[in-house]
């Protein structure tokens, strides 16, 4: 029942077509080692085949996951004041589901869950994964009825990450950004820096350009005695927003603003810190008070 929700915070239409989401990679705890930065992140300029010093770690970006919006450039209107929803699932979580192997699946409680039948766009793998030459994971549900997003990378081909779905950390160590770029089979992809040797089960992680991201937000581990070091510069996030645990219905989401003339105007200093609040309950297409 994970989702993303991207918000139209501007006065104009703005066109979702093409859109790019990653979920970005990186070291989940602030130990120092070799191939670490001061702060415990990775340095990514000890990474092989990696030649650009260390603007490689002021200058770009790692993702393990990218996930497109289709479109021909006009078809995905966002309305100012309004915002799109991406489900991992697009399907009422409220609801008894079966499973792609017809086992039926029981909710366990209703009110903690909610209802994505009604999303615009859910990130199925199964498609991609039969690309591969691997099956659909049992509990990647397909809702026919919502538009599937593009599956942009997946790990480098021949390398292709183990991960059958699209899952958010649930300590909540993740990292996601939007961008845009006119031909992402352009970027390059590198090993982490701890890689020293490529094997048929090194990872890959894509590489990409800060100018390129239009918003980005850092998520901490809700526990407080075991922080990661941040992913993002601080010119798109200058710290991290979280919840107060694991699977506990709780999301986060931009705080409101301003209303001008009906349209609610959302928090964004990119300092998720300031910009988010936490919802005790997730809320699709909700404001926070």
């Amino acid at each position: 029942d994970q989702f993303i929700e991207i918000y139209n915070n501007s006065n104009e239409v703005i066109f979702a077509d093409g859109l790019y989401i990653g979920q970005l990679f990186g070291k989940l705890n602030s130990t120092t080692n070799a191939y670490t930065l001061s702060n415990g992140q990775y340095d990514w300029s000890q990474s092989i085949g990696m030649t650009m010093g260390n603007s490689a770690n002021t200058n770009y970006v790692y993702a393990d996951y990218v996930m497109r919006i289709p479109g021909s450039g006009t078809q995905y209107p966002i309305e100012p004041g309004t915002s799109i929803v991406i489900a991992q699932s697009a399907l009422n979580h409220k609801a008894p589901l079966v499973d792609n192997n017809g086992e039926p699946l029981t909710v366990q409680n209703p009110a903690l869950t909610v209802d994505l039948s009604t999303a615009d766009f859910e990130t199925y793998l199964g498609d991609f994964r039969t690309s591969i030459g691997q099956a659909p994971y049992v509990y990647d549900i397909q809702n026919p009825a919502v538009t599937d997003m593009e599956i942009s990378y997946w790990g480098r081909s021949g390398y292709y990450s183990g991960n059958k779905d699209f899952l958010m950390d649930n300590p909540g160590r993740d990292s996601f950004v939007i961008f845009r770029t006119p031909d992402l089979a352009t970027y390059q992809d590198y090993a982490d820096p701890s890689v020293t040797t490529v094997v048929a089960a090194t990872k890959f992680y894509i590489q990409i350009p800060t100018t390129t991201i239009i918003d980005g937000v850092d998520l901490q581990n809700f526990n407080p005695s075991s922080p990661r070091p941040k992913m993002l510069p601080s010119t798109v996030d200058a710290s991290f927003t979280n919840c107060d645990a694991s699977f506990n219905s709780q999301s986060v989401i931009r705080k409101t603003k301003a209303v001008v003339g009906g349209r609610v105007i959302l928090e964004d200093t990119n300092n998720s810190a300031n910009d988010f609040v936490k919802l005790a309950m997730a809320n699709p297409r909700g404001f926070a008070n």
